[in-house]
């Protein structure tokens, strides 16, 4: 069934009461559009509040008036006979139940692996397509909040990838770029090689990163926010300063820059948002974590430029077969006969020579002179990501 199609909706969250979850869903919709409304009467002292915001559900629920308190409408919601038939058996159970009888597509049924954030904008578009203002709350107007409910639950569930600061997919640990799920783009090896190299530099980025900030996760006293630029793109007061910031960090960094495009300086702030959503993170909404998130990937692609100029480190059984047929090569013997005797390929052994010099001391001095080089390099570029990150060296009591 198209219910159990995602790894993030755990055995936990669909075997709540279908009734609570679909509260959860009436109740964080109603508190969000309180959120919202509250942010554009801060932009504009006449603005007045839009029914259809809310799918008209305190009208269609018996209230004529919008600002009823969310328990009141939970009460009414779970007093209709749809729901005191359906809500009181476990969520998964309501969902499939009314999947089964769906007749022509006429519920909603989201695609298999949609993500919270995702799920909840077409639940919410369902019901806004729905919401007649004398439209009866049927079956499937709640089954569509039960499906928000549950989007709503999974937010608070989201992580950021285990190996940079964007949103990892919900149940996977890693962001989607970073991903070896089969629905991610590129080739079972390319995706292997993009999860190993992130890896390697997601151990210097978690090594020096500060403790992430209390803005950034999704919770209880943020999800609102979130939900709001999520459904309706509340614009905030500071919405064209916060827009200058973000652009002044993407010019920081030519990388950046050709993720982004080279005509983000022309977008407005919305289209800016979208352009980064489609870019860099697809699950990211909030103007103020855009600025910290980018902050961070510059101080990521740092590291993604140290790793990759590392040179890819030998064993040491692997150095000293190096060394013996530089020596074997001095005192005389063929190509073929060194690669017979170290049990390799002709080829492996002119590679060798030719990286390593034709005597046992000028491969020695060679290996030392590049690890001194490659140990110096890392340690300017490891300071360097340092005050990226905001360090600042205490000079205090040093003599001048």
């Amino acid at each position: 069934m198209v219910v159990a199609r995602r790894p993030w909706l755990t055995k936990d969250l669909l075997s709540l009461e279908a009734g609570k979850v679909v509260i959860t869903g009436l109740y964080h919709l109603m508190w969000s559009s309180t959120h919202a409304n509250s942010a554009k009467k801060r932009l504009d002292k006449a603005a007045t509040y839009d029914p259809r915001q809310v799918c008209h559900l305190p009208h269609r629920l018996g209230s004529s008036d919008f600002s009823t308190e969310v328990e009141v409408l939970g009460r009414a919601l779970l007093s209709l006979p749809e729901s005191r038939r359906n809500l009181g058996m476990s969520a998964k159970q309501f969902l499939s139940q009314h999947e089964r009888n769906d007749v022509h597509g006429s519920c909603f049924v989201p695609l298999p692996g949609m993500a919270p954030p995702d799920l909840a904008k077409s639940a919410y578009a369902y019901l806004f397509d729905k919401a007649a203002p004398a439209a009866p709350v049927d079956g499937d107007t709640v089954a569509a909040l039960a499906w928000l409910g549950l989007s709503f639950l999974g937010l608070a569930r989201m992580t950021l990838c285990r190996f940079c600061p964007r949103w990892a997919f919900p149940g996977t640990g890693v962001c989607p770029a970073h991903s070896q799920a089969v629905v991610t783009d590129g080739t079972a090896s390319e995706k292997a090689a993009r999860f190993r190299f992130a890896r390697q530099v997601g151990e210097h980025y978690n090594y020096y990163q500060r403790d992430i900030p209390k803005f950034v996760p999704i919770s209880n006293e943020n999800v609102c926010a979130y939900i709001s630029r999520l459904l309706w793109s509340t614009v905030l007061p500071d919405e064209e300063r916060t827009a200058r910031a973000i652009k002044a960090q993407i010019r920081r960094s030519v990388l950046l820059q050709d993720w982004v495009g080279g005509d983000f300086s022309n977008l407005k702030s919305q289209h800016l948002y979208i352009r980064l959503r489609q870019t860099i993170d697809p699950f990211e909404y909030r103007p103020r974590v855009w600025r910290w998130k980018l902050q961070r990937l510059r101080l990521w692609l740092t590291y993604a430029d140290m790793v990759q100029c590392q040179p890819r480190k030998k064993s040491r059984r692997t150095r000293d077969r190096i060394r013996t047929a530089s020596e074997l090569e001095s005192l005389g013997y063929t190509q073929s006969e060194i690669a017979k005797e170290l049990g390799i390929t002709p080829a492996a052994v002119s590679l060798w020579l030719k990286r390593s010099g034709h005597s046992t001391f000028e491969a020695l001095l060679r290996s030392v002179n590049e690890e001194q080089l490659q140990y110096t390099l890392r340690s300017v570029q490891a300071f360097e990501a340092k005050l990226l990150a905001g360090y600042r060296p205490n000079f205090s009591g040093v003599r001048r």
